[in-house]
């Protein structure tokens, strides 16, 4: 996370990052405790998905790879709420607004950076958590499939 240069980021139709929320929320879920997992997972939440349209905004590309670390956690509650929200990025459309207008190529480097963790995440189907192995289930169909089902009204984080 410190090699991305968080201060460039640009800020696009009124959604600002401040230079610490993206970097600061996934550590923060790194290190919360179990009874503080699922609020820094909400957060992070409206951070990369847009709430009304349940599509992923600009911010899910940058994320992605952090979650994907965060899928290797010893705490199974923040393996959980990283395999969901991977597993939302995986089947939403592009907040189209913020994605397809600014960035068109974002959805196939999103897609590829998933598809270059597909081993790591069918690793996940055996994990002791039944939640984190629907996820991962759930998470390799999107991806094998090449194709996307419409959003969910949301992360249950």
């Amino acid at each position: 996370m410190d090699a991305v240069q968080w201060v460039r980021v640009p800020e696009r139709w009124g959604f600002r990052v401040s230079g610490s929320a993206i970097p600061g929320l996934p550590r923060q879920l790194a290190s919360a405790a179990p009874d503080e997992v699922w609020s820094v997972g909400a957060d992070l939440h409206e951070l990369v998905i847009h709430g009304h349209s349940g599509g992923y905004r600009w911010t899910a590309e940058l994320v992605v790879p952090f979650l994907t670390r965060l899928c290797g956690s010893p705490d199974g509650h923040v393996v959980a709420v990283a395999i969901e929200l991977l597993t939302e990025i995986a089947y939403a459309q592009p907040f189209v607004d913020e994605v397809e207008g600014a960035d068109p190529g974002m959805p196939a480097r999103i897609r590829a950076e998933l598809l270059k963790e597909r081993p790591f995440f069918q690793s996940l189907s055996g994990h002791p958590e039944a939640r984190v192995r629907s996820e991962a289930a759930d998470l390799l169909a999107s991806i094998d499939a090449g194709h996307r089902k419409p959003p969910s009204a949301g992360v249950a984080v």
